[in-house]
């Protein structure tokens, strides 16, 4: 993933929920930061890590990287989900529209 498109999700994500800010917790001590959390939830999306198996390389708990996955899911659908999950339009499925190579899989 290009990097320009990771600090929009990671902005987009961070505006649209607090949980995905880094805070102080009880001890005065800075928690996780969305860098972490967003890249926790993205590991196990896009590699299929366990959760338990994401502690030794990002420093993130199991409870924790589990939480950041469902709150990062929801973020993703309610903010992107819009413009991106819609349903198909007939533009899209024109045989016109479509690459030559593509269409060529159709006559079978």
């Amino acid at each position: 993933m290009r990097r320009s498109l990771f600090v929009r999700i990671q902005a987009a994500i961070e505006s649209h929920d607090p949980y995905f800010v880094q805070r102080y917790n009880a001890a005065g001590v800075l928690g996780l930061s969305s860098l972490q959390k967003i890249t926790a939830a993205l590991r196990i999306i896009a590699y299929g890590v366990p959760a338990d198996a994401i502690d030794d390389y990002i420093r993130i708990g199991e409870s924790t990287a589990i939480e950041s996955l469902k709150k990062f899911v929801t973020a993703i659908v309610q903010i992107f989900g819009e413009q991106y999950l819609r349903k198909p339009n007939t533009l899209l499925f024109n045989p016109i529209n479509l690459p030559s190579d593509v269409s060529f899989w159709f006559c079978y």
